[in-house]
């Protein structure tokens, strides 16, 4: 039971960030591209980190939806 609930926790915690921090850079970082701007050498190297927490994040989510 106690892993199940800190599951959910890490799970709701993972919700959390990607609603607050990761959503709304990305959504910025979009409409600068629409836009015809280009993405600046710190956005790039952003993108690894993202990718990589987008898929641990999956994983988390297919576990348990």
């Amino acid at each position: 039971m106690e892993e199940s609930a800190n599951e959910l926790g890490t799970i709701h915690a993972l919700i959390e960030q990607i609603e607050k921090q990761r959503l709304p850079l990305l959504l910025e970082l979009k409409d600068r591209i629409d836009k015809g701007e280009m993405l600046s050498k710190s956005d790039i190297q952003l993108m690894p980190q993202v990718m990589l927490d987008a898929q641990w994040n999956k994983q988390l989510i297919d576990r348990d939806p």
